[in-house]
């Protein structure tokens, strides 16, 4: 009995061992279909893009096919366009290849990749949508290259790992909220050219320090700086008359006759120590207190604005 087991068990052991190892491969899955004009290719995680053209834009409600389930895309040459929410949400996208021929990133094409750690643009790409690369929390460094002319709004929000940023020459504007919560940006040198900055353009980018402004900018929006904790150096290239023409967007306060408000010094940073005066266009609608306190008088509208000298702001 016991050899009859032993050569039973013999005979298992060599029917194991005769197994062909071609029996436990793994064959890649491979998965097409079309985007827009060109066609796509999906192989166990890594996507390719081909073809002549733009891919089709998707969103919330029309998410493209490959959502969640691509590590690495390659964009070919000829694709002109990252279609709009192409790979939103695709939070294991590690690397992304986007080629020369492409001139528009649209909306939300890589918002919330939270692995994508660089990102290289072209030099041809001129649009850079709204909220293309926010959340994108694991890019560390960004050149926006001379031929872009458009970033739309929270085009890098919330990038918080972001720590350096070159901004293309040709812009006019940097929209409100494009660098909001970078919460690793150190410097901005803004260039010649942009005439207006957003609100909350570089809202709450905690480690900021350093800001160099353009004689060109004539107008920054409403908490353009808000809470940039350490911002000690801004930088201004214009001369005294030019920076008092900068408009600053007010922002806006509804009192009843008697009511109070705090005004709100949007683009001081919380670090200064210089003294604030404080002024009401027409004290017969409202008056202001040396404070900050807003009391309204009577019906109508003024503008409160707070100056400061100092606070490190220097002329360039």
């Amino acid at each position: 009995m016991k050899k009859l087991l032993a050569i039973l068990l013999s005979t298992v052991l060599l029917m194991a061992a005769c197994v062909p190892l071609t029996a436990l491969s793994v064959t890649a899955k491979t998965i097409s279909g079309t985007t827009g004009d060109c066609t796509w290719t999906w192989t166990d995680g890594h996507l390719t893009i081909s073809g002549e053209g733009k891919m089709a834009n998707y969103s919330l409600a029309k998410t493209a096919p490959w959502i969640g389930n691509v590590t690495s895309v390659t964009i070919e040459e000829g694709v002109t366009s990252v279609g709009a929410y192409a790979f939103y949400n695709c939070e294991d996208l590690v690397s992304a290849t986007i080629p020369d021929s492409v001139t528009s990133i649209g909306e939300r094409a890589f918002a919330w990749c939270t692995s994508l750690t660089a990102v290289t643009i072209p030099n041809r790409v001129t649009t850079i949508d709204k909220w293309a690369f926010g959340g994108c929390n694991a890019l560390t460094a960004v050149i926006i290259p001379d031929s872009v002319t458009t970033i739309g709004i929270s085009a890098f929000y919330d990038c918080y790992s972001l720590t350096a940023v070159t901004l293309s020459d040709s812009i006019t504007a940097i929209g409100n909220g494009t660098f909001g919560q970078c919460d690793a940006l150190t410097s901005v040198n803004i260039p010649d050219g942009v005439t207006s900055i957003g609100s909350y353009a570089f809202g709450e980018c905690n480690s900021l320090t350093t800001v160099t402004l353009p004689a060109s900018v004539t107008a920054i929006g409403a908490e353009a700086f808000k809470l940039c904790l350490s911002l000690t150096d801004v930088y201004y290239a214009g001369d005294e008359t030019q920076k008092a023409a900068i408009v600053i967007d007010e922002k806006l306060h509804t009192l009843s006759v008697g009511g109070t408000a705090e005004v709100d010094p949007l683009v001081i940073h919380p670090n200064c120590t210089a003294e604030l005066t404080y002024a009401s266009s027409d004290e017969a609608v409202a008056t202001v207190d040396g404070s900050g306190t807003i009391t309204a008088v009577a019906p109508g509208t003024t503008i409160i604005t707070a100056y400061t000298y100092g606070c490190n702001a220097k002329m360039i």
